[in-house]
Protein backbone atom coordinates (compact mmCIF):
# COMPACT_ATOMS: atom_id res chain seq x y z
CA UNK A 1 0.00 0.00 0.00
CA UNK A 2 1.18 3.56 -1.10
CA UNK A 3 2.03 6.14 2.14
CA UNK A 4 -0.77 9.17 2.13
CA UNK A 5 -0.68 11.24 5.15
CA UNK A 6 -3.03 8.83 6.64
CA UNK A 7 -0.64 5.52 6.36
CA UNK A 8 2.80 4.65 6.48
CA UNK A 9 4.11 2.51 3.32
CA UNK A 10 3.31 -0.91 3.82
CA UNK A 11 4.55 -4.00 2.71
CA UNK A 12 3.57 -7.10 1.87
CA UNK A 13 5.63 -10.67 1.34
CA UNK A 14 4.32 -13.24 -1.24
CA UNK A 15 5.22 -17.10 -1.37
CA UNK A 16 5.27 -18.96 -4.12
CA UNK A 17 5.63 -22.38 -4.92
CA UNK A 18 7.37 -22.03 -8.18
CA UNK A 19 7.36 -25.36 -9.40
CA UNK A 20 3.22 -25.83 -9.38
CA UNK A 21 2.58 -22.39 -9.85
CA UNK A 22 0.27 -21.61 -6.88
CA UNK A 23 0.27 -18.75 -4.12
CA UNK A 24 1.74 -20.31 -1.14
CA UNK A 25 1.26 -17.35 1.87
CA UNK A 26 0.88 -13.33 1.80
CA UNK A 27 1.75 -12.27 5.03
CA UNK A 28 2.27 -8.38 6.13
CA UNK A 29 5.94 -7.28 6.06
CA UNK A 30 9.33 -7.57 4.65
CA UNK A 31 11.13 -8.26 7.64
CA UNK A 32 12.87 -11.01 9.21
CA UNK A 33 10.18 -11.19 12.10
CA UNK A 34 7.40 -11.92 9.67
CA UNK A 35 9.33 -14.30 7.81
CA UNK A 36 10.66 -16.19 10.86
CA UNK A 37 6.39 -15.77 12.17
CA UNK A 38 5.29 -17.45 8.85
CA UNK A 39 7.78 -20.03 8.95
CA UNK A 40 7.52 -21.01 12.56
CA UNK A 41 3.81 -21.84 11.55
CA UNK A 42 4.57 -24.27 9.46
CA UNK A 43 5.30 -28.02 10.02
CA UNK A 44 8.05 -29.66 9.54
CA UNK A 45 7.12 -31.57 6.82
CA UNK A 46 6.04 -28.48 4.87
CA UNK A 47 9.76 -27.05 5.53
CA UNK A 48 11.61 -30.10 4.58
CA UNK A 49 10.20 -30.20 1.28
CA UNK A 50 11.48 -26.67 0.75
CA UNK A 51 14.91 -27.03 -1.45
CA UNK A 52 15.23 -23.58 -3.35
CA UNK A 53 14.14 -20.11 -2.16
CA UNK A 54 14.16 -16.60 -4.38
CA UNK A 55 13.47 -13.44 -3.05
CA UNK A 56 15.33 -10.44 -3.04
CA UNK A 57 18.82 -9.32 -1.44
CA UNK A 58 16.81 -7.65 1.73
CA UNK A 59 18.87 -8.94 5.03
CA UNK A 60 15.70 -10.02 6.49
CA UNK A 61 14.06 -12.02 4.08
CA UNK A 62 17.79 -13.82 4.43
CA UNK A 63 17.86 -13.81 8.30
CA UNK A 64 14.36 -14.76 8.48
CA UNK A 65 15.07 -17.90 6.31
CA UNK A 66 18.16 -18.83 8.56
CA UNK A 67 16.34 -20.43 11.60
CA UNK A 68 13.96 -22.98 9.74
CA UNK A 69 15.62 -22.82 5.96
CA UNK A 70 19.23 -22.57 6.71
CA UNK A 71 20.03 -25.78 4.45
CA UNK A 72 17.92 -24.11 1.06
CA UNK A 73 19.77 -22.67 -1.95
CA UNK A 74 18.91 -19.01 -2.00
CA UNK A 75 18.90 -17.48 -5.27
CA UNK A 76 17.80 -13.90 -6.38
CA UNK A 77 14.76 -13.65 -8.71
CA UNK A 78 15.16 -11.72 -11.65
CA UNK A 79 12.82 -9.12 -11.27
CA UNK A 80 15.23 -8.02 -8.38
CA UNK A 81 18.73 -8.78 -10.10
CA UNK A 82 17.37 -6.31 -13.07
CA UNK A 83 16.07 -3.90 -10.42
CA UNK A 84 19.23 -3.73 -8.50
CA UNK A 85 21.83 -3.69 -11.39
CA UNK A 86 19.58 -0.74 -13.13
CA UNK A 87 20.33 1.33 -9.23
CA UNK A 88 23.83 0.56 -9.69
CA UNK A 89 24.39 1.48 -13.46
CA UNK A 90 22.47 4.80 -12.78
CA UNK A 91 24.67 5.47 -10.22
CA UNK A 92 27.93 5.18 -11.85
CA UNK A 93 26.03 7.19 -14.62
CA UNK A 94 25.45 10.01 -12.19
CA UNK A 95 28.42 10.27 -10.93
CA UNK A 96 30.66 9.74 -14.40
CA UNK A 97 28.20 13.26 -16.21
CA UNK A 98 27.96 15.05 -12.39
CA UNK A 99 32.67 14.36 -13.16
CA UNK A 100 32.27 15.46 -16.54
CA UNK A 101 30.36 18.19 -16.30
CA UNK A 102 32.16 20.17 -13.35
CA UNK A 103 35.48 19.80 -15.42
CA UNK A 104 33.53 22.36 -18.33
Amino acid sequence: MKADSEHPTSYVTGFVDFERHVIVDVIWGNWAIDVKRLLAGRDKAFLQVVRVVAGDFHEGYRSGLHLHLDYVRKVADPFHVATTTNRCVDEVRRRVQNQELSTI
